[in-house]
């Protein structure tokens, strides 16, 4: 059930692995509108990610999701997203609203640059308990005050969260696929350590059966730059104070199923760093 993560381990003395929902919405293309689309439900994220340092890349939604997208070569995106992260019955809920402009211009035959920007603010957090969905009061790096009930004494966010982000992506061929990346998010709602970006590259497109991808990517994620609960679960092992470099090769062996390697080499607690290494080596299967 963990939000931010498609991945089943296989460990535990042979235990049954459970099946969990991972989309169910509905997509609405009005025909009065051509490029509108509107989804609600346990969506698909509505954003742009040029990676995946904010949004882990396994993240669904559960909200209201608008995309419009206008023009030919030169294309205007406008996406839009209000979703529930908490809900409380006796209190407000915790919840994410979202904006994003972008434009895709089409350089020739085989190249593209996409640009933009996007603000994601988080309503009912900072004095709220941390968000940890199983329930064990990380904080995935973020600031924590103490929240004291009673007898009872939880963590609770220090600040809250209203990340501004810039990103690009630049796309084009030199007899392989090439990728270029990068984005640049502040947290406005943070007194200090609010920054945090993201550089990588990508030979390939392990797509086709027999095709191989090669990645690699720098991040540095400041604590209080996003709720680090949604940030990729993989790196520095999920959250945000930390930074390091990621190395990824994939070969897509059939339509369904893809073989990958990744090794991070990062350093968790920035300003009092130790080394967090990791080799992952995973067998995706999509239907």
């Amino acid at each position: 059930g963990d939000p931010i993560s498609g991945n089943q381990s296989l460990k535990n003395f042979g235990t049954r692995k459970g099946m969990y929902l991972d989309l169910a919405y509905f997509d609405w293309k009005p025909a009065a509108l051509p490029g509108l689309g509107i989804s609600a439900g346990k969506t698909k994220n509505p954003f742009i990610c040029v990676g995946d340092h904010l949004w882990d890349s396994d993240y669904n939604p559960e909200g209201i999701g608008l995309n419009y997208a206008v023009g030919g070569d030169v294309k205007l995106m406008v996406n839009g997203g209000y979703h529930w992260i908490q809900e409380r019955s006796a209190d407000d809920d915790s919840m994410m609203y979202g904006g994003q402009l972008a434009l895709n211009v089409k350089a020739g035959e085989m190249s593209t640059v996409t640009f933009g920007g996007s603000y994601y603010g988080f309503t009912e957090v900072e004095g709220r308990q941390v968000f940890d969905w199983q329930g064990e009061e990380r904080s995935y790096g973020n600031s924590t005050v103490n929240l004291i009930d009673g007898t009872t004494t939880n963590k609770a966010y220090a600040n809250g969260f209203g990340t501004a982000e810039g990103f690009v992506q630049v796309a084009f061929d030199v007899a392989i696929p090439v990728t270029v990346f990068g984005s640049y998010a502040v947290n406005g709602e943070a007194d200090e350590d609010d920054t945090g970006f993201m550089a990588g590259i990508k030979l390939g497109n392990a797509k086709e059966p027999g095709t191989f991808e090669f990645g690699y990517d720098y991040r540095k994620m400041e604590a209080n730059v996003f709720p680090g609960a949604f940030t990729d679960s993989d790196s520095f092992g999920g959250g945000t104070d930390a930074q390091g470099h990621r190395f990824k090769a994939a070969y897509q062996i059939h339509k369904n199923f893809q073989s990958a390697v990744t090794f991070f080499l990062n350093e968790k607690k920035i300003s009092n760093p130790h080394d967090y290494n990791r080799l992952q080596v995973d067998l995706i299967a999509k239907f």
